[in-house]
């Protein structure tokens, strides 16, 4: 057990044990190989071709565990066929060959080393030119944080303009935990925070039966329709990680917004947009 928590702990890479330590047991073979057949690779003379391929295997290796942009990495990952089909062409022409890739060459490694200084440059100018804010509200507590408290104070202005005469909020949000703290009100809904507690059809029938019958005023959250679309990411032909394409607590809280979008979607036709704020727009039912 100890041997085991040590390698899942040390070898932390994104991709499952399994197909790493076989990974692992190719490129022990691959130097087993070198070890074993020395002397009939050197005599054969392809003590070197083996070599290449053992370094150019544990460097695909290294590349996939780690994930690495796929994009910046073209020319080194078609070296080894493009030096297979170089050895059948005619040497003059691949002399021809060598003139003309070999400025578009450097042109891409320049261009990737540039990139990456560039990355780094604002990698490091980030911890110099980020900006602090201290939440001044009464129940925030001093809070110091890199979001400002400025569009939780437009929501607490409709809160206050709203509900002023109301201890109750109906809210679909994945703000309203807080902003039902900050506005010393309670959820309508039951739930204190809906993202958390809608798990199944139960809940969920639960709380859209409150919404019908008692939500004269609903606050939803301004970008309900779009938040959960942009942490998705087009799945590439190369991604060799299959479930591990996004982190768990990723999929689950996009799953979580998605529950609000259809919660909302549920009783939208019956409310109208009356005032529309920073982080969550206010409806009103609609007189039928």
């Amino acid at each position: 057990p100890s041997t085991k928590y040590f390698l899942d702990g040390f070898y932390s890479f994104p991709i499952n044990m399994p197909i790493y330590m076989l990974l692992l047991f190719a490129i022990s073979l691959l130097w087993l190989g070198l070890i074993w057949f020395y002397v009939e690779l050197k005599s054969s003379n392809y003590l070197l071709s083996y070599i290449f391929l053992l370094f150019y295997t544990e460097f695909l290796c290294v590349f996939f565990v780690w994930k690495g942009n796929f994009d910046n990495i073209n020319f080194a990952i078609i070296a080894l066929p493009m030096l297979i089909l170089f050895r059948f062409i005619v040497k003059r022409i691949r002399n021809i060959l060598y003139i003309i890739i070999a400025p578009i060459l450097i042109f891409a490694y320049a261009k990737y080393c540039y990139e990456y200084i560039s990355q780094m440059t604002l990698y490091e100018n980030t911890f110099a030119t980020h900006r602090n804010y201290k939440w001044d509200h009464e129940r925030a507590g001093g809070i110091i944080t890199t979001y400002s408290f400025e569009r939780f104070d437009d929501a607490l202005r409709l809160i206050n303009k709203y509900s002023k005469n109301s201890n109750e909020l109906y809210m679909i949000s994945k703000y309203d935990n807080m902003l039902q703290f900050f506005s010393k009100k309670y959820s309508g809904l039951k739930y204190f925070e809906l993202k958390s507690f809608i798990v199944t059809d139960n809940e969920y029938n639960e709380v859209l039966d409150l919404i019908n019958s008692k939500a004269d005023i609903l606050y939803v959250d301004t970008d309900i329709f779009n938040v959960y679309y942009k942490e998705l990411k087009e799945r590439r032909f190369f991604d060799v990680y299959n479930n591990q394409w996004l982190p768990n607590d990723v999929m689950r809280r996009i799953i979580q917004l998605k529950i609000l979008l259809n919660l909302f979607d549920d009783v939208r036709d019956k409310y109208e947009l009356i005032e529309h704020g920073k982080l969550i727009d206010v409806y009103k039912r609609k007189k039928e």
